[in-house]
């Protein structure tokens, strides 16, 4: 199973010169965040499957633990869904 490190990714590249060097201590990563609320509002998903789906979305890997990026460097951007 693949286990990205885009930090470590990022040194390797700047080491080839594939991108200019940087201090990777100084950057900050972006990442997108979406939580769901369950309103059984909207046809086509039973009421259980859809707090269960919200349920399994929530317990999800946050994306900066994921691609192994330092929390104290990621900036996170979100939004919330009705399903």
């Amino acid at each position: 199973m693949e286990q990205p490190d885009v930090p470590k990714g990022l040194e390797v590249a700047a080491a080839r010169g594939q991108i200019a060097p940087c201090d990777l201590g100084e950057v900050t990563y972006y990442t997108g965040h979406e939580t769901l609320v369950p309103t059984g509002r909207r046809p086509g998903m039973a009421p259980w499957r859809e707090a269960l789906f919200v349920f399994m979305h929530h317990n999800a890997q946050r994306p900066g633990a994921y691609f192994k990026i330092p929390s104290a460097q990621v900036m996170e951007i979100g939004v919330e869904f009705e399903i």
